[in-house]
């Protein structure tokens, strides 16, 4: 009867809602992760601001949901100095939970249509607005191979091994640099297989991407250094299937590849701070830049459309 009158817990149905969301496979992880975070937050606001939210007996009910309580949810995230797109993110799984509150006859249709007017005006997903992509040309990428040549120290030039790899074989991301094992390599065909682990989605897509000369030369130098994982960045035994524990590793490894990669970009002189992702942007970039087809491109790099690639180079095409 309770839950029929809507007194059901709305932070706990947003959550139940959308795990059950990941749990389908209608999002995948990384989004499952985010909205968890999004909700504490909410959690917060609702604590700090409404005094709601502070003891199991004082909660906020499905029915209990209005537009001025989302209207102060946004108005205290900007004070907080976040921007729209972000605001807009943290909504999102509010809003698809609420919609199934609408369903159940919990929220009136009229105060759920007002509700999800209220995101933000956000320019920055418009295609190709003001997107500036961060590219090494091919003479940058020559400087760089050599700064790192004359690198102090070894781990250093590890990195940059790393960075220059993803160039040379398809614009590798960095978790699949991290996650590329010896196994999934063929030497003789010069082919790298290798199950694409973006976002932790369930259905993992396997991408084919042939390797050019300077992927070879790299390899040959790591040989025989690590047993399973190619560059050594996962313990020869890491088990790829703990999602949380895969994600909070690679966030600290690319945290340390990217803190090198900047000091070498500074020695070099960009105008702008050196990150791993980079050696995506510098394989797509140069290749658009030096006649590629597109749609080649888009599958090697494993974008799941050629219109993901044109969004993302729309300035260079």
């Amino acid at each position: 009867i309770e839950m029929e009158r809507g007194k059901v817990d709305f932070v706990q149905f947003v959550l139940d809602f959308n795990e059950q969301e990941y749990k389908i496979g209608k999002v995948t992880y990384s989004i499952w992760v985010n909205v968890q975070c999004y909700m504490k937050k909410f959690k917060d606001f609702l604590q700090r601001t409404k005094h709601i939210h502070t003891s199991p007996e004082n909660l906020l009910y499905c029915r209990d949901i209005t537009v001025d309580l989302i209207r102060d949810y946004i108005l205290w995230r900007k004070d907080l100095g976040n921007c729209n797109s972000t605001i807009n993110h943290s909504l999102t799984p509010i809003f698809k939970a609420l919609r199934k509150c609408c369903r159940e006859g919990w929220v009136e249709r009229e105060t759920y249509d007002e509700i999800t007017e209220l995101y933000l005006p956000d320019k920055g997903n418009e295609l190709g607005k003001d997107k500036k992509i961060e590219y090494l040309t091919i003479d940058q990428l020559k400087s760089l191979k050599e700064a790192a040549a004359k690198a102090k120290y070894n781990r250093t030039r590890d990195f940059v091994d790393m960075f220059m790899f993803s160039v040379f074989c398809g614009g590798m991301r960095v978790s699949d640099i991290i996650s590329l094992k010896w196994e999934e390599i063929d030497m003789e065909s010069r082919m790298v297989r290798h199950y694409q682990v973006k976002n932790h989605t369930r259905k993992a897509q396997l991408l084919t991407i042939p390797m050019a000369d300077g992927a070879i030369e790299i390899l040959e130098r790591w040989k025989g250094r690590n047993e399973n994982f190619v560059f050594g960045l996962l313990d020869d035994e890491f088990d790829l299937t703990d999602e949380e524990k895969f994600r909070s590793t690679k966030n600290s490894r690319i945290r340390t590849i990217n803190q090198s990669l900047a000091a070498l970009g500074e020695k070099i002189g960009l105008p702008f701070k050196l990150h791993i992702h980079c050696a995506r942007h510098s394989f797509g970039t140069n290749g658009l830049n030096n006649g590629g087809d597109l749609k080649t491109i888009s599958t090697l790099m494993g974008h799941s459309s050629v219109l993901v690639t044109e969004k993302v180079y729309a300035t260079i095409l």
